[in-house]
């Protein structure tokens, strides 16, 4: 895919940034991002551990009442619990605890997807992507951190990504934290549904137009991140490119 070039608004806040922070703070904020990713992995582990515990402790309650079912009965005991339900009241209630407890987990992957499907829409809408096209986790294109920075700053920052001016009343921006589900959305998406992990995005050995790793975790949108929330703390106005106006 060719380079695309950037609305000058969005353009001076990166290049903002890159000259603000330093690849070495832009680690550490990575880092804290890839923390944050363990953590909702390692959520979604034990999820996944007790709803199968849950399966083996049902299964083994079903042999054991089969059993007694038999020495009680004989075998007619046995015949007559086929193609029944058997569930106990203690299932039952365990079931309902498993569920209430996937509720935070279903809510959170509703978010995702619906921060997915509005970062596809931009993209879209800004002609970073044909309409109907899918990202290929095997060939992303070379400016995806730029293009998740600009999706973020379009609702996240307070000024105009495509005029490079302060936005008005009726455009305030959304807060630092909004900012950050934002950007797990992308971590979660391009590592756990796109299969590429926590690496960082960097440029392959192989290929020089080729990049690797998750986007969201490269070194521009830690930098843009990190910019933000410093902004954000200070209460600070971004300085515009007078150039520009």
């Amino acid at each position: 895919m060719p380079p695309v070039t950037l609305p000058a608004g969005a353009a001076h806040i990166l290049h903002e940034a890159q000259s603000e922070i330093s690849p070495e703070v832009a680690a550490d904020d990575g880092d804290e991002e890839r923390e944050s990713y363990e953590s909702a992995m390692e959520a979604d582990r034990l999820v996944e551990a007790a709803d199968e515990d849950q399966d083996g402790d049902a299964a083994a309650m079903d042999v054991d009442e089969d059993s007694d079912s038999g020495e009680s009965h004989g075998a007619a005991g046995v015949d007559e619990r086929k193609g029944k339900g058997k569930l106990t009241a203690d299932d039952v209630h365990q079931t309902v605890k498993l569920a209430s407890r996937d509720v935070i987990t279903a809510q959170t992957l509703s978010t995702f997807q619906r921060n997915w499907k509005s970062f596809i829409k931009f993209c879209v809408a800004n002609r970073f992507l044909a309409e109907g096209a899918a990202l290929d986790p095997r060939d992303l294109p070379a400016q995806l951190p730029e293009y998740i920075c600009m999706w973020i700053m379009n609702t996240c920052d307070d000024v105009d990504i495509y005029t490079g001016k302060k936005k008005g009343p009726k455009d305030e921006p959304a807060s630092y934290s909004h900012a950050q589900k934002m950007r797990a959305a992308m971590t979660h998406q391009f590592g756990r549904e796109f299969g590429l992990g926590q690496q960082t995005w960097s440029q392959s050995e192989l290929k020089a137009d080729k990049y690797t790793g998750n986007p969201s975790l490269s070194t521009v949108v830690s930098q843009y991140m990190v910019s933000l929330r410093r902004r954000k703390v200070s209460g600070l106005p971004f300085a515009p490119d007078l150039r520009m106006f």
